[in-house]
């Protein structure tokens, strides 16, 4: 049963300290080393997925979000929060988000692959996240931009806010994620398509999802936390929280 509670972020050991974070943006993987959601194939067209870079005392995480508004993308708590009781998988009873890092410790690229130029990367003003500790329900996170995204940079990803997901409602998946539970050189950004809702809000095992959260199938790996579940009409409808071993499974935050 704990299959499914796998978090999703990929860390990368660098060992620097918060004041070398932009330094550190040198030592990720090039494109040459990276892998991709499972069975997808590569995405470089703009179409409003961003990738994420966390720099802290202890390493290098890797995410995806979602630019929903010029100056704001939209990506997963755990991502840029450290968490409790999750050493062996987000157990929904237990496992708490604390603070979120300080906002110059987290970056963002519009660019198809985590690069290793400093350049590539937009800066951090602010971080926004619900004030209930418990992870589940709360794998959300706003992240306001140090500056604005022009159009003909990147467009932008709309939120489906009309409705909620139906069962075996079909949409796709993009993610800057490995291809395997350790999330194997993760960074370059992937699309899937043809992914079902295989359970919606309020529907899914009590262990594994609350009821604004909802599963999906297969794909996503570590690395693609905070990516889109978009629509048929182009629509984010979901963000990817945590999954299944061999990244079997999934579940969203609604």
């Amino acid at each position: 049963m704990r299959a499914i509670c796998i978090l999703l972020t990929t860390i990368v050991v660098l060992g620097c300290g918060d004041e070398q974070a932009t330094d550190a943006l040198m030592t990720l993987a090039s494109p040459e080393e990276i892998a991709q959601i499972r069975n997808g194939s590569n995405d470089r067209v703009r179409r409003g997925v961003v990738g994420l870079a966390m720099l802290t005392g202890g390493g290098s995480g890797a995410c995806t979000g979602s630019l929903i508004a010029e100056n704001v993308v939209l990506t997963a708590r755990h991502c840029i929060a450290r968490l409790n009781n999750a050493d062996r998988g987000v157990r929904c009873r237990s496992t708490t988000a604390g603070s979120a890092y300080s906002p110059n410790q987290v970056y963002v690229t519009l660019e198809p692959a985590l690069t290793q130029s400093p350049r590539d990367y937009v800066g951090v003003e602010e971080i926004v996240t619900p004030t209930d500790p418990l992870l589940c329900n709360t794998d959300i996170a706003l992240l306001k931009l140090d500056r604005r995204i022009r159009p003909e940079e990147m467009p932008l990803l709309v939120p489906r806010v009309d409705r909620g997901v139906r069962t075996n409602e079909v949409f796709t998946i993009i993610g800057y994620g490995g291809t395997d539970d350790r999330g194997s050189g993760s960074g370059q950004r992937r699309i899937r398509y043809d992914i079902s809702v295989t359970c919606s809000e309020g529907q899914c095992p009590r262990y594994a999802a609350l009821d604004r959260e909802w599963g999906g199938g297969g794909g996503v790996c570590r690395g693609d936390s905070g990516g889109p579940a978009i629509d048929q009409q182009g629509r984010v409808i979901g963000v990817a929280s945590r999954g299944g071993q061999m990244c079997s499974s999934s579940i969203y935050s609604s």
